[in-house]
């Protein structure tokens, strides 16, 4: 799969050559990554599992509230797992707003040691005022250490190094080197006639990659996907039904 250095290279081509004095590899880095947080932001809008990362956090019967990765944006899945018991079931477990958690969870603590270690029912993620990443909290708290895995879906990735492959899919870089060519167009240094042929060549070429991106990611779905869940929608709100 291409580099970013051969991604800056093929955008340096697509833009005219522009001279180094004009635009350097830092400008054009930059908006590679800008471009890139774009189209992940566009998968993530999808109900398909684009690039999901995981994490497994091994919670505390005292520590109920962990940090999640710098690249977390949204859950995907939150299960129990135990490797060192072949018998164990796996469960998933119920993600929800953090202000509903009374709706599930009184407060109260098992006894440590009382058996079952996976309790936790639920959780939440969050941001706390004090720290930058992404918060998860389990309740009911576990009456035993015990393992929960957390698959998500990447908000904003690491910027890759120059030596790194974008995870983004290679089919479509060439919407991504078109984007960045045309953010960096106008400051190339070219000839208003030069400048018009480079913009209509890269509009056009944008023109006919973005619609195949959309029509890519919107077609491809899981048969038990549904709409993103809206913002505190976990509240009963007078129905029946949770």
């Amino acid at each position: 799969m291409p580099t970013v250095r051969e991604l800056i290279a093929n955008i340096r081509s697509r833009a005219g050559s522009p001279p180094y004095g004009k635009v350097g590899n830092g400008d054009i880095l930059f908006c590679v990554y800008d471009e890139i947080d774009h189209l992940l932001n566009r998968l993530n809008l999808t109900d398909e599992n684009w690039i999901v990362g995981r994490k497994t956090i091994s919670v505390n019967t005292d520590v109920d509230e962990y940090p999640m990765p710098p690249e977390f944006g949204r859950i995907v899945l939150v299960e129990t797992i135990d490797d060192a018991d072949p018998n164990h079931v796996r469960r998933e477990l119920q993600v929800m707003d953090v202000q509903d958690f009374d709706l599930f969870w009184s407060g109260y603590k098992n006894i440590i040691g009382s058996g079952y270690k996976h309790n936790s029912t639920v959780c939440a993620t969050f941001n706390l005022n004090t720290k930058p990443q992404r918060t998860i909290k389990f309740a009911p708290p576990p009456s035993d250490a015990a393992d929960y895995r957390v698959w998500y879906e990447i908000g904003r990735q690491p910027p890759p190094l120059l030596a790194d492959t974008p995870r983004l899919m290679e089919q479509f870089h060439n919407l991504l080197t078109t984007g960045v060519a045309l953010q960096i167009l106008p400051r190339c240094g070219h000839g208003d006639n030069d400048y018009i042929k480079h913009r209509d060549q890269l509009t056009w070429s944008y023109n006919r990659y973005d619609p195949v991106f959309k029509e890519y990611i919107n077609q491809s779905h899981h048969e038990d996907a549904g709409p993103r869940r809206a913002y505190n929608s976990s509240r009963n709100h007078g129905g029946e039904d949770w």
